[in-house]
């Protein structure tokens, strides 16, 4: 269970999200609707721990979400010097100052390696023979004697986007526990990243490694599965760099779905997807045991796969409730700046949009 308590955010001078309370359940899929610019992004983002309201508190299951107040929106929520780790590394600030300054870049349990290897996930080189036969991007390789240290290699991509770590901040739920409880998937991608599809899904079990803890064969059989989940198991060997937007969403999902995570936050998964995978996708996020929240702004997506919904406008709420009590055209309408035909048919909701100069309507 996440519950937001009268959060609030500003950029600059203009209040996004002002005294914001929702409350997303177990086993039920909440959806963040609402027109561009109503906040639907800054409000998972507080959701998740990126950014800390000043006002009001984030809990998870009870327990209140850590986290620095007044980051840089240019950072993403983490704490400055920090932007291009996974998050759910951030909060391993601590012990990295004694490194050697060409470690300070890599994430927390890298700096032991060859400087070549500093792009891969803990424990994709030297991995036991016996893995050999899974898909290459996933399988291990053989250890071999260590080659000459080379320059250190690219930052690798963003990690699961679990919630930033502490920043000054002692109690709450933060760091590595809190990326256990939250898996989150934004729209921005590790677009730059050397990492195969199959390396980019093993991110998503940093969660539940120690610091220097390598990745085995039950993490390589969970993300085999997660990739097969979303319909990507064929991808497991290109490089993430060369799939199409659709399919590095997919690859994020799996990745996200690795993490086991309780909660499931998802920023716009449908952008990039073609109509089958959206609703594959969303089918999938439905079935999953967990509690969810997405953004969407596709009202008939959110009718079919969303419990409850939340609706934004205004920098706050202007309904939440389930799914029939918000999508009524008498309350969407003045949000949205259009007329609204609602159609109940075969037991599901359907909205049909007209433009208010529509001579036929």
């Amino acid at each position: 269970m996440i519950s937001a308590s009268g959060v609030s955010w500003r950029y600059g001078s203009t209040a996004v999200i002002d005294d914001v309370s929702l409350l997303a359940r177990p086993g039920r899929v909440l959806g963040l609707i609402g027109p561009n610019g109503s906040g639907k992004t800054t409000l998972l983002r507080l959701l998740y721990g990126a950014l800390r309201s000043p006002t009001g508190s984030v809990t998870v299951d009870g327990e209140t979400l850590g986290g620095a107040r007044g980051r840089s929106a240019g950072s993403g929520g983490r704490p400055a010097g920090f932007a291009s780790w996974p998050a759910g590394l951030a909060g391993r600030a601590a012990g990295l100052a004694g490194r050697p300054a060409g470690l300070a870049g890599r994430p927390a349990g890298l700096a032991g390696r060859p400087a070549g290897l500093a792009g891969r996930p803990a424990g994709l080189a030297g991995h036991p023979d016996e893995l050999a036969g899974r898909p290459a991007g996933l399988a291990g390789r053989a250890a071999g004697p260590a080659g000459p240290a080379g320059p250190a290699g690219p930052a690798g991509p963003a990690g699961p986007a679990g919630p930033a770590g502490p920043a000054g901040r002692s109690g709450g739920l933060a760091g590595r526990e809190a990326a256990r409880r939250l898996a989150v998937v934004v729209q921005e991608t590790g677009a730059d990243t050397a990492l195969t599809v199959g390396e980019m899904v093993l991110l998503g079990r940093g969660p539940h490694l120690g610091t220097f803890q390598r990745t085995g064969r039950d993490d390589h059989e969970i993300a085999t599965r997660c990739l097969t989940r979303v319909g990507a198991a064929h991808l497991a060997t290109r490089a993430f760099t060369g799939l199409s937007g659709g399919e590095r969403q997919r690859v994020l999902i799996a990745r996200a779905l690795a993490q086991q995570a309780t909660h499931l936050l998802l920023d716009e998964p449908t952008n990039h997807l073609d109509i089958r995978y959206q609703h594959e996708i969303l089918h999938l996020v439905r079935a999953l045991d967990t509690c969810a929240i997405i953004v969407l702004h596709d009202l008939n997506l959110a009718a079919r796969y969303c419990d409850d919904l939340v609706l934004l406008g205004n920098g706050g709420v202007i309904a939440a409730g389930t799914t029939s009590e918000v999508l009524d055209p008498a309350l969407l309408e003045p949000v949205y700046g259009i007329r609204i035909r609602r159609l109940d048919l075969e037991g599901t909701l359907h909205l049909l949009f007209h433009p208010t100069d529509d001579p036929t309507t």
